[in-house]
């Protein structure tokens, strides 16, 4: 109850938007077992490709916004006594991640189907099971696709970028080496073109010594 989010609460007490993330029901087993499968396996994928640091923003965005769409489907009036029913879970992160996961994966030409099957299956249960915050899968799953589609855009920018920054430089380098040998080479036709006219002077000025 320290870290579940209520309606009620959300003016006074936001930080439970997040908290209410890591903890789960003790009444529901299955539930923390498939959260804890999938951080493991979708996680740690993740983790790998982005790097932990992004991948714990992509986890804790995913979470909060999982916990404000339910939020907007609850009622918030402190005289309602449904407004201080309880939620936990990480189901809105996990959804996020999946979405993450088909994102990146769709980008970079790598396989889909499975995950899409996974969310399928999730979506169904979620409408048919009790207890299931459905809109907390939604909130997470949107937010993971586009904080997942944003990373990419950004690492492709900045790898274009840093291609365009080396293709650069070697311009530049064959460019001075070009520059360096055209002086040299104008350098030797000046040196050979003045030592010739030299030669013709000094020729010029014997012949009209002869015919004095």
């Amino acid at each position: 109850q320290e870290v579940a989010f209520a309606p009620a609460l959300g003016t006074t007490e936001p930080w439970r938007l997040l908290t209410s993330a890591f903890a789960h029901s003790p009444n529901q087993p299955m539930h923390i077992l498939f959260n804890m499968l999938a951080l493991w396996l979708v996680g740690g994928y993740l983790e790998r490709m982005l790097g932990w640091a992004r991948y714990l923003a992509i986890y804790l965005v995913t979470a909060l916004a999982g916990s404000v769409t339910w939020l907007l489907f609850q009622p918030v009036d402190p005289a309602d006594p449904e407004a201080y029913v309880p939620i936990v879970g990480a189901s809105g992160a996990v959804f996020g991640l999946f979405a993450a996961v088909i994102v990146l994966n769709r980008h970079l030409g790598r396989e889909i189907g499975p995950m899409l099957t996974l969310i399928a299956i999730n979506v169904v249960l979620g409408f048919t099971m009790s207890n299931v915050a459905w809109q907390a899968h939604l909130g997470g799953a949107i937010v993971g696709g586009i904080a997942a589609g944003l990373l990419y855009a950004v690492r492709r920018r900045s790898t274009a970028i840093q291609l365009a920054k080396r293709h650069g430089a070697r311009v530049l380098t064959t460019a001075g080496s070009l520059r360096d040998g055209f002086d040299a080479q104008l350098a030797e036709l000046t040196t050979a073109f003045g030592a010739q006219l030299q030669t013709a002077t000094e020729d010029a000025a014997v012949l009209l010594t002869d015919e004095a």
